[in-house]
């Protein structure tokens, strides 16, 4: 089923990041992002006789339930981002193919043609790791919103210490 042609980093959508975060989807993301780093190619085949099988051995190496693995394939089938087609050959199913969406399907799905985050998959490299990672970056960007607001904070602390020390020096004693 898989094609271990891995990727090691990933970089998607603001935007697909935020309807996930806001709309509760985010374990489904992250099981995306795992598919997405074993199939770069962006589809995998299963036998007709053994897609049972062989979800079971995706939901395993993922580490996951292969009850888990399916709704989270469901979830991402509502979103647009996996479907299924039927593979034949001389008029037979022979099996199906999943598809992960193109990055064109989704620039167009969230009207959007900047990828703005950036995973390295080596870093956090299974499901767990993943779906932490993603559940904590409003986190991780509200201190840098901070780290920012401090620097200004400083700053204008600075300047006001220099006007008053400045007008001090103009004030009459008396």
């Amino acid at each position: 089923a898989w094609n271990y042609n891995e990727k090691h980093t990933t970089v998607f959508h603001n935007k697909m990041f935020t309807d996930a975060y806001e709309n509760n989807w985010l374990e489904a993301l992250a099981i995306y992002l795992m598919i997405f780093k074993r199939c770069p190619n962006k589809y995998i085949d299963f036998k007709h006789e053994q897609k049972n099988q062989q979800l079971q051995i995706i939901a395993q190496e993922l580490g996951v339930s292969k009850n888990t693995l399916i709704s989270k394939i469901k979830v991402l089938q509502q979103k647009g981002l996996i479907t299924f087609q039927e593979v034949f050959f001389r008029s037979k199913v022979v099996g199906t193919r999943m598809y992960l969406a193109s990055n064109k399907e989704i620039s167009d799905k969230y009207n959007c043609l900047k990828f703005g985050l950036y995973i390295n998959m080596n870093n956090v490299d299974t499901y767990k790791k993943i779906k932490y990672f993603l559940k904590n970056i409003p986190f991780l960007s509200n201190l840098n919103d901070q780290k920012d607001r401090c620097k200004y904070h400083s700053y204008f602390s600075t300047l006001r210490e220099e006007i008053n020390s400045d007008m001090c020096d103009y004030v009459d004693p008396k």
